[in-house]
């Protein structure tokens, strides 16, 4: 009913990423996606659209729904590089935007690291989640996705050394497998401080 009654192209831009929200909260999560993605290829720089999508896939893949996952990564890619273009809506003031691009941004980051993580991709979602934490650097979550991709990188590195005959090889393998376990602690420590 609302976007009946709003027709004009900026209310258009405020109502969408409601109607997106509304129809994921009531469970119509592909007409979420259809409706948005819809309204993007008449808009593509709708940023709180973009948004609201990357909300939505990021919910979907954590309850390890996949459909979303390449329609949010780059729903996600794309709002990054809007608001690191500086990109700022029309109707949103300089103080407002400093705010937004202040919170929205790590949490661009975290979304797509989260999604990355979901689809397995762990290079991309270790390099996004570390932006994040470089970003928002008193979100513990970052710092504790980042653990457990470093600690697993770790784990497959000890199961390695184990089977690397000794010899010089061996001996860098170490120093290698050392330097990993520091990442680990130092990302743990992150999380807990």
């Amino acid at each position: 009913q609302y976007a009946a009654l709003f027709t004009e192209p900026s209310e258009q831009q405020m109502i969408m990423p409601i109607l997106i929200e509304a129809l994921a909260g009531a469970g119509k999560v592909d007409e979420a996606f259809s409706s948005g993605s819809d309204f993007l290829t008449r808009n593509p720089d709708a940023l709180f659209v973009l948004v609201e999508l990357v909300s939505v896939g990021t919910n979907q893949a954590k309850q390890k729904n996949p459909k979303f996952i390449p329609q949010s990564l780059q729903y996600g890619a794309h709002a990054i590089e809007l608001i690191e273009a500086d990109k700022k809506p029309a109707d949103m003031d300089d103080a407002g935007w400093k705010r937004y691009k202040g919170d929205m941004l790590p949490s661009l980051y975290q979304s797509t690291g989260v999604i990355n993580l979901v689809k397995g991709d762990h290079d991309g979602a270790k390099a996004r989640l570390a932006k994040a934490a470089e970003l928002a650097p008193t979100d513990p979550f970052n710092y504790l996705l980042l653990a457990g991709i470093l600690n697993d990188e770790y784990q497959a590195g000890a199961a390695h050394y184990k089977t690397t005959p000794a010899g010089p090889a061996k001996d860098e393998e170490l120093k290698k497998l050392l330097a990993a376990l520091d990442q680990v602690i130092d990302a743990y420590a992150h999380t807990v401080a």
